[in-house]
């Protein structure tokens, strides 16, 4: 069914007599404002409102000759602005379209709106642009061509839009309505993870939706209002004195920006944090990903608690993880743990393409999967590299000897029940400790799941000015340090040879061989005696002693502590740096 035209005066059955008449532009012009002036007083007599044809609040009445709303005060000053100027300079004070909402027909709005984002317009709207063209002071664009319909419609959207895109009052206009629409949509309710993974529930669901009560619940959590406020704000004061390096690092692995603030959530930008599983640092780095990642850990440097040497390895992890998978949440929840290697898998097996959503599905029947099983009274685990049995039996409230029952294993000669790595168990779970299992079995999934939620709830918290204030950006050079011509190692604090050579990193069989009078042997014992403070240590030929922290301090003029916040993976101030290492000096 062909869609009802609002504009009566000009269907199609009366343009041909239009022309017959002679209509002029102006005559044209007045037949297609004449619905909208009808609208506009419509709105104290709804029956005047053309079908088809919706209307904002509070419409004032308008003339034919600005039916797009403008004040009549505004007419004034459009004739003073135009006064002695040549038609062809003719401007127009356009910066009245911030006064637009709310007082001219919504669909003229929505026009408008359509062409700011580039769509496509209908014939109808076509023709309302050209209107729009202008009393908007663009000039009797197109003529007769408007007339006939025969418009190239993206040159005069063009004009329209530039017009429009040069007055920021619209702008504004455009971006308060478009906020105010977002606030009108309905929120999903905060919940947290826990709530959502309820053992109580007959099935467990996580979808997008439940993805974005997780976040709600986070930004809940880290706004003004929330327990973690405080920490949230501090972390994003401190990150300041480091931003602009961040953002240089990320932008140049091809990492979104946004990614940068996951030492909010990691550690709170905490540069020594260490979790309970060993991870260090701003951005929580296992030694083995970050040594795979070529960062220095030995006893004197750890970069993982570097902000920018880890968040190198940060981005460049992420990097590598959106490169496999092609999707950002799912490389998000890969720097979180190893739950997406046996979806890749699952989805490779099933020749699927890999997505945040067929993820969270894996999730769903993975989780259900454990919930399933536990009802059932027996859980299937399947024996690890060092897993024990006792551990095994912690692990889900059981016992050694009813795990050994129901499988009917064989006991050593100690008498312990003889298991091996691959191994599917059968454990016997009770009713009273089901549940306990479940949060035990499902926490590395928990944690997966969270992650996302959190950093983007992060985000839109920083986006929206929940936090602001920032430290002052640090200035610093970088100094490559100069290695010393001694050929000995001086023997300040104590200490014996083996201490030296973990020290300085050099072979303890070369050192013993370079000094035979820092060893001792007892029959067929070796040992390493203590010794005395300005005893010299010869070193390779090859080998130079770098500085300490402490020296650098004394030549640089710098204390100690400035120099150790702008390099804070040096973990001893007073041990021999490594050779060539680039030290950051703080600029006075």
């Amino acid at each position: 069914m062909q869609e009802k035209s609002p504009f009566p005066n000009i269907s199609p059955e009366n343009k041909p007599r239009a022309k017959e008449r002679g209509a002029t532009r102006r005559e044209f012009f007045d037949a297609l404002s004449e619905p909208l002036v009808k609208t506009a007083e419509g709105i104290n007599n709804k029956d005047a409102v053309p079908e088809g044809v919706s209307v904002a609040e509070e419409s004032p009445k308008i003339s034919r000759r600005s039916f797009l709303g403008l004040p009549k005060s505004l007419d004034k000053n459009i004739k003073e602005s135009n006064a002695g100027k040549e038609t062809g300079e003719k401007i127009n004070s356009i910066n009245s379209l911030s006064q637009l909402k709310g007082k001219i027909p919504e669909f003229i709005i929505n026009i408008l709106k359509k062409i700011t984002n580039g769509e496509k317009l209908n014939r109808r709207e076509v023709l309302v642009l050209g209107a729009v063209a202008t009393t908007l002071g663009l000039g009797s664009y197109y003529g007769g061509k408007l007339y006939r319909m025969n418009i190239q419609e993206d040159e005069l959207a063009k004009s329209v839009l530039e017009k429009l895109t040069a007055d920021e009052k619209y702008q504004k206009m455009l971006s308060e309505q478009e906020e105010a629409e977002a606030e009108t949509e309905e929120e999903v309710e905060p919940m947290s993870i826990q709530e959502i993974f309820d053992y109580e529930k007959e099935r467990i669901e996580f979808d997008d939706t439940t993805v974005e009560a997780i976040k709600n619940y986070w930004k809940k959590k880290y706004g003004k209002n929330g327990k973690l406020y405080q920490d949230f704000k501090k972390a994003y004061y401190e990150m300041g004195a480091w931003e602009a390096y961040l953002k240089e690092i990320f932008a140049k692995e091809g990492v979104p920006e946004q990614y940068l603030y996951l030492a909010i959530p990691e550690s709170h930008w905490n540069l020594k944090a260490k979790s309970g599983a060993g991870a260090v640092g701003p951005y929580q780095f296992m030694a083995s990903t970050a040594v795979s990642y070529k960062l220095k850990i030995n006893n004197v440097i750890d970069e993982r608690l570097d902000p920018l040497e880890s968040a190198r390895a940060c981005a460049k992890n992420l990097k590598y993880l959106y490169g496999v998978f092609g999707d950002w949440n799912i490389a998000l929840s890969g720097y979180n743990g190893g739950l997406i290697w046996e979806y890749k898998k699952e989805a490779d097996a099933d020749k699927k393409s890999y997505s945040y959503r067929d993820y969270q599905k894996y999730i769903e029947r993975s989780i259900n999967g454990i919930k399933d099983e536990l009802e059932k009274g027996i859980f299937k685990h399947e024996v690890e590299q060092g897993h024990a049995l006792g551990r095994i039996a912690r692990r889900y409230g059981s016992n050694v000897d009813a795990i050994g029952k129901i499988n009917n294993l064989k006991k050593d000669k100690k008498g312990r029940y003889i298991i091996g790595v691959g191994q599917i168990l059968e454990v016997p779970v009770t009713t009273m400790n089901k549940e306990e299992v479940f949060w035990r079995l499902v926490s590395a999934y928990r944690e997966n799941l969270d992650y996302p939620a959190k950093l983007n709830a992060i985000s839109e918290l920083i986006k929206n000015g929940e936090v602001i204030s920032k430290k002052e950006k640090m200035i610093f050079s970088h100094h490559s340090l100069k290695v010393s011509n001694k050929s000995y190692y001086l023997i300040r604090k104590g200490g014996n040879l083996a201490d030296a050579s973990k020290k300085l990193g050099i072979d303890l069989r070369m050192m013993e061989r370079l000094n035979p009078n820092c060893v001792k042997r007892k029959k067929f014992i070796k040992f390493y005696p203590e010794l005395m403070n300005g005893t010299k240590i010869n070193l390779p030929p090859d080998m130079s002693i770098t500085y300490t922290l402490e020296d650098l301090a004394r030549k640089t003029g710098r204390s100690v502590e400035k120099l150790a916040t702008v390099n804070p993976a040096i973990k001893d101030f007073n041990s021999p740096l490594p050779m060539g290492y680039t030290i950051r000096v703080l600029e006075v």
